[in-house]
């Protein structure tokens, strides 16, 4: 079923993985990707004004994106699941 929309789980590699098959290595290449994808959030963020973003935004999007970091940190390879090592 391309096109359908990805439910949100813990573990996102399961549903992207219901769509199409996916290797391992593919699934690292997203990890990196989401992060960097992140790091630019943040300076998306900060060049809007705070009214014109929806509320909250700016004032948790530097602390998830630490959060995130740091687990992209420990294990690059596997930030969607704790199984992948």
């Amino acid at each position: 079923m391309p096109g359908a929309a990805l439910e949100r789980t813990a573990d996102p590699s399961r549903s992207y993985r219901s769509v199409t098959e996916l290797p391992d290595s593919a699934l690292d290449l997203a990890c990196a990707l989401s992060m960097l994808r992140r790091l630019q959030m943040v300076g998306w963020t900060r060049n809007r004004y705070r009214d014109a973003l929806p509320a909250g935004l700016a004032d948790e999007q530097i602390p998830g994106t630490k959060v995130c970091a740091y687990r992209y940190l420990e294990n690059p390879a596997g930030c969607w699941s704790s199984t992948r090592a």
